[in-house]
């Protein structure tokens, strides 16, 4: 009998060696900070810890693979808390779930998943769900030789923090490998004035790249803040950010190529053309170079400076498309060309767009189907166009001698209605193939109703003073029983009651008793 119990006992006992830990976890339940530290200490990889009361913490870090859930709805948590490992996770699973994460007021992470020295593959997949995450610059973070770490991150309500999550996914640089994956599962609520991820990697000169919503997370769509020339040049080369937000202001050593589309937000910031342009480009160049084909460019909010050894300041080429908004193109500097130069492309110019001409420019813009591709030049109905030289504000080149295309391809001005130029020079000229000014075909160009400018009788645009405003017929106020038909005119039997007519002869209301015949006057309103 001895021998079988020994021996059941010794078969219990290699079951049990050999059940995976998760069957052997276990759940603790606190009630306060002190059973949470302790708690924290005597679990084991697996084991799951329930948060039934509010807990006030400081920097906690957790070395072990424990599981947080609160037990009751609404348990708030104030602190920031680490999972930091140092051994390979296996693949195995961690949870979040059920908690409100407080920011106790720094600077800091909600919850930061990493491990303790670069490694080979650390592996671990983990769920976060059912948690808001109220005041932290990240709510989420996955960095510090954090690698192979799979995030998955359900019904979380990060409207209250700036980042939803941080996530490192380098996998280039050796020794720091950091292969992470994030994904967003349903009812996630994103910080409308905040970012649903930020991307980082460890190489030196990353990009740190933002995506404002869960969706263009999904598509691959990034924002790249930029304080450098080799950064805005690498954003540039990078298919995934769409849109470049300027730090500073940058010099350029060379010229400013786009073949994508972009939106590059100056931020109040200079774009300048450096002295080291004439050793790269010695004879021709532009400080920005929109390439042929590329569409959904936009400039904004700052300023352009081009050198001398930039022929034009901005140069757009066949097919391309460029809006320019709220924009300073400083031509100064250049020997000769123009701010803007439109070759066989389309350009919109929005908001307020200064352009400043150099002594030898040839115009501020100039319009050019190139024999190649139609022009057009649109300025916006809330566009206020400032035009400082002594050049015309736009040149039309590339027409027949007779005005008219040449092989089908044309130039189209649109000024719409409510733009405004500003500018002492001639508003548009007409140049043809051969050299000759003519005037302006109003087939090519049309001028909205409410600008200052308009066609003269030679077809050149001119402007023309502000018409007056027409004054508003005052509105009628009916009070009481006067004026009942509210006509402005108030008879003697509005003023003075029934029976009240106008003695003409007179000049007064009398009372006469009757009433139904014609009015001739009415009393003084």
């Amino acid at each position: 009998m001895k021998k079988k119990l020994l021996s059941l006992a010794l078969a219990l006992f290699m079951v049990l060696a050999f059940l995976p830990a998760s069957v052997m976890a276990e759940e603790k339940t606190v009630t306060d900070e002190t059973e949470f530290v302790n708690a924290l200490s005597s679990a084991q990889d697996g084991d799951t810890i329930i948060i039934n009361s509010d807990l006030a913490i400081t920097d906690t870090v957790i070395t072990k693979r424990v599981n947080l859930k609160g037990g009751n709805e609404g348990v708030t948590i104030t602190g920031n808390i680490t999972y930091q490992f140092s051994s390979d996770q296996e693949n195995n699973k961690l949870s979040i779930e059920g908690i409100t994460f407080k920011n106790p007021g720094a600077n800091a992470i909600g919850l930061k998943f990493s491990g303790d020295r670069p490694n080979g593959g650390y592996n671990l997949n983990i769920d976060v769900k059912n948690c808001i995450f109220s005041g932290y610059s990240y709510a989420l973070a996955v960095n510090s030789h954090a690698n192979k770490y799979t995030l998955n991150v359900s019904d979380c309500d990060f409207s209250s923090s700036k980042y939803a999550v941080n996530f490192n996914r380098d996998t280039e640089t050796s020794g720091q490998i950091a292969d992470n994956t994030l994904v967003f599962g349903s009812n996630n609520v994103i910080n409308p004035d905040g970012y649903a991820v930020e991307t980082f990697g460890n190489t030196v000169g990353t990009l740190v790249k933002s995506a404002k919503t869960i969706e263009d997370f999904n598509n691959g769509v990034y924002s790249a803040v930029i304080d450098t020339e080799s950064k805005l040049l690498a954003a540039l080369n990078d298919a995934e950010v769409k849109e470049i937000i300027l730090a500073n202001d940058i010099e350029l050593s060379k010229m400013l190529t786009i073949e994508k589309e972009v939106n590059i937000d100056l931020g109040g910031h200079t774009i300048t053309a450096s002295e080291d342009f004439a050793s790269t480009y010695p004879n021709d160049s532009h400080l920005i170079n929109v390439q042929s084909g590329t569409s959904n460019v936009t400039i904004s909010n700052g300023k352009l400076v081009a050198t001398d050894k930039n022929k034009h300041t901005v140069n757009v080429y066949d097919g391309a498309d460029l809006t320019l908004k709220d924009v300073t193109v400083d031509h100064s500097r250049s020997l000769n060309g123009a701010p803007v130069v439109i070759n066989g492309s389309d350009v919109t110019l929005e908001g307020k767009v200064e352009l400043i001409q150099g002594e030898n420019s040839w115009y501020g813009i100039n319009v050019d189907p190139k024999n190649q591709t139609s022009a057009t030049l649109t300025i916006a109905d809330s566009a206020q166009i400032i035009n400082k030289g002594e050049k015309p504000l736009v040149q039309i080149d590339g027409i027949s001698s007779n005005n008219q295309p040449v092989n089908g391809k044309s130039v189209h001005i649109t000024i719409k209605d409510g733009a405004k130029i500003d500018t002492d020079t001639p508003v548009i000229l007409n140049k043809d193939s051969n050299g000759t000014f003519v005037p302006v075909n109003k087939e090519f160009v049309n001028i909205g109703n409410n600008t200052n400018l308009e066609f003269d009788e030679n077809g050149n645009v001119v402007f023309v003073e502000p018409k007056p405003e027409t004054p508003s017929t005052p509105s009628i106020s009916c009070a009481g029983e006067k004026d009942k038909n509210c006509d402005g005119v108030i008879t003697c039997d509005e003023e003075k009651g029934e029976g009240w007519t106008w003695n003409n002869a007179k000049g007064v209301c009398e009372y006469t008793g009757t009433t139904g015949y014609t009015v001739v006057n009415t009393a003084v309103k």
